[in-house]
């Protein structure tokens, strides 16, 4: 049968349409009493929908990035500032032994953020995290929300998808 057969290699899905993802999809809030549900629900959305979601994810935020690039780009620059100075400090050789990391990092944090806000920079950093955050969130929205039908779920291969979710085997 198709579910005991090993694919070769990853196979990606076609886009769905537009009638198929939105405008003719029926919709309702998750019951989040049934857990189990849910997460059947947003596995099926999730690997079904998994080409459309990528492009989203790509689009979007070229898209918010073109259209204010300086609050994008500074956003972009003072998120990552925090990281790589995080990395270097809580190196073994150059961390004092006598300082726990969680103060460092808590200190740093706490300057890294005064620094933010002191100059301006905050608005940059909201704006990086919206265009980052939001297709995230609309894609966790509409798998949890779209009903699945029995089209979505009657052929399995491996896709990039299927193995982000932790499945040998996906739906198309």
């Amino acid at each position: 049968s198709m579910a005991t057969q090993k694919p070769s290699g990853y196979r990606i899905l076609p886009l769905r349409g537009l009638n198929d993802m939105v405008l003719e999809a029926r919709f309702a809030l998750p019951d989040f009493k049934d857990t189990e549900k849910l997460k059947t629900r947003m596995k099926i959305n999730l690997l079904y929908y998994q080409t459309n979601y990528l492009l989203f994810l790509i689009v979007w935020p070229y898209l918010f990035g073109f259209l204010l690039p300086d609050l994008f780009l500074y956003g972009m620059g003072a998120i990552f500032v925090l990281p790589v100075t995080l990395l270097i400090i809580s190196a073994d050789n150059i961390r004092p032994s006598a300082v726990a990391p969680q103060t460092i990092t808590l200190c740093f944090g706490a300057l890294w953020s005064i620094f933010i806000v002191a100059t301006g920079l905050w608005k940059s950093v909201f704006y990086f995290l919206v265009t980052m955050g939001l297709p995230f969130a609309a894609m966790l929205a509409h798998a949890a929300t779209r009903y699945t039908s029995r089209q979505d779920t009657y052929h399995f291969h491996h896709s990039p998808m299927s193995h982000l979710l932790g499945f040998r085997y996906s739906v198309c």
